[in-house]
């Protein structure tokens, strides 16, 4: 019986640090953590006004479960208590719009 022991091949330095640097191989990205039915990605919607908001100016608005900064998008200062339609999200703000005629007690 002939054992014959082989070594590793030899790899230089060189090619060893190359190897670290090369771009790794494409690697499939899994699916987005939210689906169509996440409350911040759907934004259908209505709020209550925290602090009011003057005609194109911020204030806060209290959304599915938390307050959001908030810009109104019309020339109507929003009162507390003001229910308003949730139109567009620009990062964490709130574009809003009046819901017309409807009042509630604002939250505390």
């Amino acid at each position: 019986m002939n054992l014959h022991i082989t070594s590793p091949p030899r790899v230089n330095l060189w090619q060893q640090v190359r190897g670290w640097f090369a771009p790794s191989p494409k690697v499939a990205t899994p699916p987005l953590p939210w689906t169509t039915s996440d409350p911040v990605v759907s934004l259908e919607g209505e709020g209550v006004v925290h602090q009011p908001i003057p005609p194109y100016g911020r204030g806060r608005v209290y959304y599915r479960g938390s307050w959001w900064p908030a810009t109104c998008t019309e020339e109507t200062t929003l009162l507390a208590g003001q229910e308003v339609r949730i139109i567009q999200r620009q990062n964490i703000t709130l574009w809003v719009t009046p819901v017309v005629s409807r009042l509630r007690s604002p939250l505390l």
